[in-house]
């Protein structure tokens, strides 16, 4: 499920914070600096899951309007991506 930055729909409000985490652990992967890693993985769970607890305290006040899902237009783009990168990687492997 895809959870815009921006959307009141899913716990996005916490992703700024939980990508950047995920990038500092990759990028401490890559210096081998293990300690790093789990400080970062640790740091981006926490704030995702604290997105997802601002959401359902939300989607339990209103769940008409949190209970949204992907729109038909959103889906049918990710499912061309996805055909056109099964058809690069095909061509190229």
């Amino acid at each position: 499920m895809v959870w815009p930055a921006t959307s009141s729909s899913g716990p996005g409000r916490c992703r700024p914070w939980s990508t950047c985490a995920f990038g500092a652990a990759t990028w401490a992967a890559f210096e081998s600096h293990w300690w790093l890693v789990a400080a970062a993985a640790v740091a981006g769970g926490v704030g995702y899951a604290f997105g997802a607890l601002r959401w359902w305290h939300a989607y339990r006040q209103d769940p008409a309007v949190h209970a949204g899902g992907a729109s038909p237009r959103v889906l049918a783009v990710l499912a061309v991506t996805a055909c056109l990168g099964l058809v690069v990687l095909l061509i190229s492997g």
